[in-house]
């Protein structure tokens, strides 16, 4: 269990004054740790894979982070946390929705199908056992909050107004008349480690191959941003 908050070395070098900010309105430890993790990868891949060595993050009203328009560069991502997961997705076409959830927190899937799901989805859950049904809400979940992402709403729109139907790729049976066509979206899902459900949405008229990439385990060394040697340097406030 992590009781010891990130070191303000690491939260000047990685956060925005604004993102400190929202780190120290955590209470836990652990959800501080989360939002440092899940903003030190994403600018890290900004500046290893996209010559972004001091991306300038901002928040759009909705919540969702966005470049800031200095950069004058197209790019869409979204960062996502749970249990012992930090996961980041970032494309250059059109928009990306991820989203990681531990199945454990779905056991109690009929409240949960009360308040999120489709009556549709529920029925599909009422015909599975008790374990199947408990992976497939956590299915549910994940890709609703992953199509969500990827169109910037968030949970300001009803999640219970999507509609699934789970096979081995799932498919789009009804979606709000505020977000686009069900064609325009790319899914893919995985199952990771200790237990939990991963879902990725391309939002794109472009199919773009989605190939997660998955580090288990990540040392303290890994964070410290690196200098003059070829290696990046630190994020800084623009």
């Amino acid at each position: 269990m992590i009781t010891t908050p990130p070191p303000l070395a690491l939260t000047t070098l990685w956060l925005s004054n604004e993102e400190a900010g929202r780190l120290e309105s955590y209470r836990k430890p652990a959800d501080q740790w989360r939002l440092l993790l899940g903003r030190a990868i994403l600018r890290f891949m900004l500046a290893e894979d996209h010559n972004l060595p001091a991306a300038e993050i901002v928040l759009t009203k909705k919540g969702k982070p966005i470049l800031a328009s200095r950069h004058n560069q197209h790019l869409d991502f979204s960062i996502t946390h749970d249990g012992p997961w930090v996961a980041v997705g970032i494309t250059e076409h059109g928009r990306i929705g991820i989203d990681v959830s531990e199945i454990k927190n779905f056991q109690k899937w009929g409240e949960f199908a009360n308040e999120y799901l489709h009556p549709s989805e529920a029925f599909q859950l009422r015909e599975l056992c008790s374990a199947e049904a408990t992976i497939a809400a956590a299915r549910f979940w994940t890709l609703k909050e992953s199509i969500l992402k990827a169109t910037g709403h968030g949970l300001e729109l009803y999640p219970r107004m999507i509609a699934f139907k789970l096979a081995t790729e799932p498919i789009i049976q009804q979606l709000p008349a505020d977000l686009p066509s069900p064609d325009l979206f790319h899914l893919e899902e995985h199952q990771l480690l200790d237990g939990s459900r991963l879902a990725i949405a391309n939002l794109s008229d472009k199919f773009e191959c989605i190939a997660p990439c998955i580090i288990e385990e990540l040392c303290m060394d890994a964070l410290m941003p690196k200098n003059g040697r070829g290696q990046h340097p630190p994020h800084k406030e623009a």
